[in-house]
């Protein structure tokens, strides 16, 4: 299967919607695929290392400089309340929230970056896709001024919000592969005497959106695209490549099982609907896979793409 189809099989075969699959919802949850994505996408960790940016995510954990708490040395993103439901105003749904620190600056002052992670299967749902971004951002900014002080003293201290958006299917081919950056910035001053001057600079930047578009061919070069492909196609090879040695062989682990099952998943879709009669037993197999993951039984669910009888048991269990 070409890698542009891979995404909408594995999407319509593991029977979720994008901001409901737990699957991509876990790998990207491990921090260092998620380091990846910040080093590519966040202008203040470019030049940073990805142990460096792993050692930055979840700063609300951080005890002394940048030494972890003992339960969140398991290497996954804890997260932060993911919905935000407030009087006379929509409900707005995260997939992926977390905070992260900024490197250390003069001084040794660290600061948070809180960011938004969006998967988003459909980047033409009726609505510009930046605006909703633009909303979540907003909604993510001002949720932070009741923990920061009230009556105009908390205003200084609020941090700036990431609101980072992979956006699958559905995308105009001129667009496809492509990543577009959207920052709030002082662009224009006037009756200064010194020309292109810049007025509390620092202080605007308050909230970047972050529009990444798939839907192409495969990308063969290192980087954000080649890593995005990588997942969505259940590449355990070139995923893996972008993890540390040094992490957990535990945790690579359950990531190379949960892209086994990307991987399985893609493989069945392929074969949907080249005979009817095969339709009832791939969204059987579909939804057991969902059950299994969504459990994170990813050795069961491995052992089940082989294993006849052993599916069928889990058929049983599930009652499926």
């Amino acid at each position: 299967m070409k890698v542009k189809n891979s995404i909408s099989t594995t999407m319509r075969t593991l029977k979720g919607r994008e901001t409901k699959d737990k699957a991509a919802k876990n790998i990207f949850s491990y921090k260092p695929i998620m380091g990846n994505i910040l080093k590519y996408t966040v202008a203040e960790y470019r030049d940073c290392s990805l142990e460096e940016i792993m050692n930055c995510i979840e700063g609300d954990t951080i005890r002394t400089g940048t030494a972890f708490v003992e339960e969140d040395m398991a290497g996954s993103i804890r997260g932060e309340q993911a919905e935000f439901n407030t009087t006379d105003e929509a409900p707005a749904v995260f997939d992926i929230l977390f905070r992260s620190l900024l490197p250390k600056k003069k001084g040794n002052i660290l600061v948070n970056l809180h960011v938004d992670f969006e998967l988003q299967k459909n980047y033409r749902p009726g609505y510009p896709v930046i605006k909703r971004g633009i909303y979540y951002g907003c909604r993510k900014l001002s949720a932070q001024l009741d923990k920061v002080g009230k009556n105009g003293k908390g205003y200084k201290y609020l941090e700036k919000v990431y609101s980072i958006w992979i956006c699958l299917e559905n995308i105009p081919k001129e667009q496809q592969n492509t990543v577009s950056y959207y920052k709030i910035h002082n662009y224009k001053n006037e009756g200064f005497r010194i020309p292109d001057i810049q007025i509390d600079a620092a202080e605007a930047d308050l909230m970047e959106v972050v529009i990444v578009r798939l839907g192409g061919e495969e990308q063969n070069e290192k980087g954000l695209m080649d890593l995005l492909y990588g997942v969505f196609s259940g590449d355990q090879k070139k995923v893996l490549s972008y993890i540390p040695d040094s992490d957990s062989q535990i945790r690579q682990k359950e990531v190379s099982d949960m892209l086994s099952m990307i991987s399985y998943a893609e493989e069945r879709g392929e074969k949907r609907g080249e005979k009817k009669g095969e339709k009832k037993g791939e969204n059987r197999l579909g939804l057991l896979m969902k059950m299994l993951l969504n459990d994170k039984r990813y050795a069961d669910a491995e052992r089940a793409s082989e294993d006849e009888k052993y599916r069928e048991q889990l058929y049983k269990e599930f009652e499926l």
